[in-house]
């Protein structure tokens, strides 16, 4: 039964990549087959499950059963809405004509790019005095803590407009070396951060920057992805070893020395445990037939994380308690005191509702299809495409939607302080170097 029901989703999947043409829907639908079909296919092909799968069971059928149905719902819903769903030009046509965009004020956005990553690195600084930045920290309570969160993003989205910008830009030396360093700071943070999601994330849009450069040598670049791709496998377990080792580098190393039995078996032990979110789906739904529905009051959340707690000082912390759902599920070790689980979209939804779950599927491909039509069509835009692209990654990124639109009230924030930043430096640069070049002509006059 299980070949049956893992080549249908193959199927579906394919179908509804190839006949969807956004970037959005199309990552969902990649990320959704590797969560939820190669579990699936790396069982049949290599017999090799998840450690706390029971062998008897066949939660793998109607758990992928139910991942068909909710991508056909979702693809259906991103179809029919995007037709319906109107460009607001007065959004689009702000964006696509952005002075900071413009080639010719590329030194007004490199100083501005600077000052960024300067606040970002401000921030991250007060994140770890905080123990907010490290996985494995317990963050204080500050009311600052959620703006120096915002505020420590800036260098992945420095990287993601620096990526698009300098695609106008000739000057290909300066703007080399600069996305360089910047790729590699980013990519040192989020090492240091002990984030496998900040580490791909990264890599993602490195990929995605240099993406015509991969068109023009897809040959070329099909076989070094294909060569260096299995190595990136080995994040997940390093980045393990390094948070339960207190951020230990060479103890976290040892580890992996007596972990590592070749890059094969790194790579199905982590298709097979850490991005296996079939057998969590599996286990939701067999929690669900014993206990019954939660009834979705948690998606309340969206509303009440509307609420500023300068308003609402008691509001109560908005969380699904994955660590507790992680053993309630029977995924996690009685021992084990600091993993958290999480559902994804298609998992919460279940939990909470049941099959009528399904109804949150229509809900995600309406939100897809609100954010394609409004930048999708500004690809060209290095504004436009880069929220766009953050955006995707944050919404596919989520393991739930229990406080999505709170979350996307705070991303665009960010973007807005973010570009607010970039022009008035990009301004103020324009005015030093204006100062300096009439100074130099008087000079130069009187000379």
């Amino acid at each position: 039964m299980l070949i049956y029901v893992t080549f249908l989703s193959v199927v579906v999947s394919s179908i509804l990549f190839f006949s969807i043409k956004s970037l959005i829907f199309r990552f969902y639908i990649s990320i959704n087959s590797v969560l939820f079909t190669l579990p699936a296919i790396i069982e049949i092909m290599f017999d090799v499950t998840h450690p706390m799968h029971q062998a008897e069971s066949s939660i793998y059928d109607s758990a992928l059963m139910f991942v068909i149905i909710w991508n056909i719902i979702l693809g259906l819903s991103f179809n029919i809405f995007q037709k319906k769903i109107p460009t607001f030009y007065q959004i689009s046509d702000f964006l696509k004509f952005s002075p900071i965009q413009r080639p010719n004020n590329y030194q007004s956005v490199y100083f501005s790019s600077i000052v960024l990553i300067f606040i970002s690195v401000i921030a991250k600084w007060k994140l770890i005095s905080m123990g907010g930045f490290q996985m494995s920290g317990v963050a204080s309570s500050s009311p600052l803590l959620q703006l120096y969160k915002l505020f420590a993003i800036f260098d992945l989205l420095v990287l993601i407009y620096i990526g698009e910008f300098k695609k106008n830009i000739k000057n290909t030396l300066i703007n080399s070396s600069l996305y360089i360093l910047i790729a590699f700071m980013v990519l040192l943070f989020a090492l240091f951060s002990g984030s496998r999601g900040q580490i791909i994330y990264a890599l993602i849009v490195i990929l995605v920057s240099h993406r015509e450069l991969i068109k023009k040598n897809i040959i070329l670049s099909t076989i070094a992805f294909a060569s260096f791709f299995p190595f990136v496998f080995i994040v997940f377990p390093f980045m393990a070893f390094l948070r339960n080792n207190n951020f230990d580098f060479s103890a976290a190393i040892e580890r992996m020395d007596s972990f590592i039995n070749g890059i094969q078996f790194i790579i199905l032990d982590v298709l097979s445990t850490r991005l296996n979110y079939l057998e969590i789906l599996g286990k939701v739904m067999d929690y669900v037939n014993e206990n019954g529905i939660q009834g979705g009051i948690i998606y309340i959340n969206n509303f009440i994380g509307l609420i500023p707690r300068a308003i609402w000082p008691s509001k109560p912390v908005i969380s699904n308690d994955s660590h507790k759902l992680g053993h309630d599920l029977g995924i996690l070790q009685p021992m084990d005191t600091t993993t958290s689980i999480g559902l994804r979209p298609i998992g919460e939804a279940y939990f909470e509702l049941g099959i009528a779950g399904l109804v949150i599927a229509f809900i995600l491909g309406i939100i897809f299809a609100f954010f394609h039509k409004q930048f999708s069509v500004l690809s060209k835009s290095p504004v436009a495409f880069s929220i766009y692209l953050y955006l995707i990654l944050y919404l596919v990124g989520r393991d739930g939607i229990f406080a999505i639109l709170p979350g996307l009230i705070y991303v665009f924030i960010g973007w807005i302080i973010f570009f607010s930043i970039m022009r008035f430096w990009g301004i103020f640069f324009k005015q030093i170097i204006g100062n300096l070049y009439q100074s130099n002509k008087s000079f130069n006059e009187n000379l």
